[in-house]
């Protein structure tokens, strides 16, 4: 027994076995977790120019995905290089695009619409990017509700272009 430890080594072993297969179950179920949290998104920006662009958020104020409404915005979307930058320094980039700053020296008119599930980010990013593009002509930004913006993606639109179809049409 006292050469053998009375076997304490092997009980030890298993021991530090199951601990490690514990962390690595606990470790895979933040990772899961975790990115369910971090590509779900809560709020999308809505660049209407002629290239239109959405850009949806997460909780953290990330930038998720980009995605071109038409032709030119497709287009667009693959020279920018936005994804997963903050949603602040992507519009910033965005808007010192020289295809965007050419439209807006030639007096195209720019809305940015922000919307999404989450009021008080959607308050907070509206707000921000009023401060933004405060020196920036020809561009106005406003908020839209949740319905609103499914109802302008069922139409094939970006919020801004539904939100003068609805003018127009009434």
């Amino acid at each position: 027994s006292k050469k053998t430890r009375g076997y304490t080594k092997v009980k030890t072993a298993r021991r530090k076995i199951y601990i490690c297969a514990a962390c690595c179950a606990c470790a895979l179920l933040l990772i899961i977790g975790g990115s369910g949290l971090y590509f779900t998104p809560t709020s999308e920006i809505c660049i209407d120019v002629n290239p239109s662009l959405v850009l949806s958020i997460n909780r953290f104020d990330r930038v998720i995905s980009v995605n071109g409404l038409n032709g030119d915005g497709m287009e667009l979307t693959r020279t920018l290089d936005v994804k997963f930058k903050n949603y602040s320094d992507a519009v910033n980039l965005i808007l010192e695009n020289e295809k965007i700053t050419s439209l807006l020296s030639d007096n195209e008119i720019m809305t940015i619409t922000v919307a999404g599930s989450d009021e008080a980010q959607s308050a907070k990013i509206l707000s921000h990017l009023e401060e933004c593009t405060a020196e920036h002509q020809n561009t106005d930004c406003y908020y839209s509700s949740s319905d609103e913006t499914k109802a302008a993606h069922n139409a094939g639109l970006s919020c801004g272009k539904y939100k003068l179809f609805l003018e127009a049409h009434a």
